[in-house]
């Protein structure tokens, strides 16, 4: 009982953080997602937005899931927070690194990163085999990351989408995100 309270109140959070107004950017982030049918990590339309203005700028990366929607399809960056976001992405790297060289595979968890008041983003590190690693991140409210449908319910970004990911938090940090909307100029 508590935990569905929590839950949606967590939901009722995230609503009135994607509510503010977002400004599409241009993007080559890819989030993958696992399709059983195909059995592997495919990748699905992704869309990265920016809201707030320059110095608490908020960064949003969504993708269009298999199935229904659920408040996993989307993660929320805080320009606060972005120094642990990025140690928490580098650590990804290297462990990929080093876990493909040493043909290795398995899962680990990397670290926990807040977003606002009772959420938090999982950091994970996943090998879907010994040379494809995935920064696996979920959504969590007060300690519970169950959030979406199933346990492949969190965004999964490859080697590449990391290092895009980890740049795009550099420009968070710095308050260099474009906040123009690039529809404006088609009146």
């Amino acid at each position: 009982m508590i935990r569905t309270a929590i839950i949606y109140l967590a939901v009722i959070l995230i609503s009135a953080c994607a509510a503010m107004q977002e400004t599409p950017i241009r993007s080559q982030l890819e989030v993958y997602q696992y399709n059983s049918v195909a059995r592997k990590y495919m990748d699905r339309p992704t869309m990265v937005s920016v809201s707030g203005s320059q110095g608490s700028q908020n960064l949003k990366v969504s993708f269009d899931s298999y199935g229904a929607g659920s408040p996993g399809d989307y993660v929320m960056f805080a320009a606060k927070h972005a120094d642990i976001y990025a140690a928490h992405i580098t650590k990804f790297l290297e462990w990929a690194a080093t876990a493909t060289v040493n043909g290795d595979a398995f899962d680990k968890k990397i670290g926990n990163a807040p977003i606002l008041a009772g959420l938090s983003l999982n950091f994970t590190f996943h090998s879907a085999t010994a040379s494809r690693h995935y920064l696996e991140l979920k959504l969590c409210s007060l300690g519970s990351c169950a959030m979406g449908m199933d346990d492949n319910s969190g965004l999964y970004f490859d080697e590449s989408g990391a290092r895009t990911l980890l740049s795009l938090m550099q420009q968070l940090k710095a308050g260099e995100l474009p906040s123009e909307d690039l529809g404006e100029k088609y009146n």
